[in-house]
């Protein structure tokens, strides 16, 4: 399916004026301070090279796939995201949908988001899907990830060592500690949550997803 200049100019009007969107600059990422959208630009950069470097022709449609991709992030980085999978079964595929769902996203945008098999995806897929997977639990994007990516992308593959490397990412005992207490905040937003409801109602989940976390800090 191919996808018009006017198509993804309204998808990215869409996703940008989301709630979810707004909510990534002040969502911290991993055990570090920089925020969801910082490492979103920084994903984006690294996703555009690799691109280019596999074939691909127009970077558009891509970046357009990782905004919509990058709308799931959970408040404070892989604490939050820790304590979301045991309360609510938090699984980032099925959210990623219930949200281009929620939002309207076109057909051609959500059937890109949908996981396939390896055989069948498009170069966008690939690589969003790839980063995706690499990305998970990684503080931040060093100099030498991103060097490891792109050295991946210019032999069209990259090494198991060097998968298990960025997979198994390695806490300092700060970070380790910071983590932590993203854990102690997410356990509170919920517990208040479940006392309080969700103002307005609806899914509690979704809506931890679409807040920011100072909203959460001025809230609770």
């Amino acid at each position: 399916m191919t996808i018009t200049d006017k198509e993804i100019w309204e998808n990215q009007s869409i996703i940008m004026c989301s709630r979810y969107y707004g909510a990534l600059s002040d969502k911290q990422h991993a055990s570090g301070i920089t925020t969801a959208k910082d490492f979103l630009f920084a994903t984006i950069e690294i996703a555009k090279e690799m691109f280019v470097i596999l074939g691909g022709s127009d970077s558009i449609y891509l970046e357009l796939v990782l905004n919509a991709n990058s709308l799931s992030a959970p408040p404070y980085g892989i604490g939050g995201r820790n304590v979301l999978q045991r309360v609510y079964q938090y699984d980032e595929n099925e959210v990623i949908l219930k949200i281009a769902d929620e939002l309207q996203l076109s057909d051609k945008i959500k059937a890109r988001l949908r996981i396939k098999p390896s055989d069948d995806r498009s170069l966008e897929e690939s690589i969003m899907q790839g980063l995706r997977e690499l990305l998970a639990t990684v503080d931040i994007i060093t100099p030498d990830l991103k060097n490891v990516l792109i050295n991946g992308s210019k032999r069209t593959y990259i090494t198991e060592e060097e998968t298990e490397k960025i997979k198994n990412h390695p806490f300092s005992p700060e970070q380790s500690m910071r983590i932590a207490e993203q854990e102690v905040n997410m356990k509170y937003v919920i517990e208040t949550i479940e006392r309080d409801g969700v103002p307005g109602g609806g899914d509690p989940l979704m809506y931890i997803l679409g807040t920011k976390e100072r909203d959460f800090a001025q809230k609770i």
